[in-house]
């Protein structure tokens, strides 16, 4: 199972639960699998593809 069909799965079955939780806030599995389908949808708009390397670079938060 992927990074992304767990995460569907969790959000289907735990919506408003806390998926992760930091100093200045927390996302719920909903919301978390809200934004990893637009980051992906986003991707597949700039040509990436299955089975591509993609680098994410960002600071250590919930933001």
């Amino acid at each position: 199972m992927t990074i992304g069909a767990t995460l569907a799965t969790a959000a289907a079955a735990y919506p408003a639960k806390p998926a992760f939780i930091g100093s200045h806030g927390s996302l719920s599995f909903g919301e978390a699998d809200r934004l990893a389908n637009r980051f992906a949808n986003a991707l597949i708009a700039k040509g990436v593809i299955p089975g591509d390397t993609v680098a994410f670079i960002g600071h250590n938060s919930v933001e």
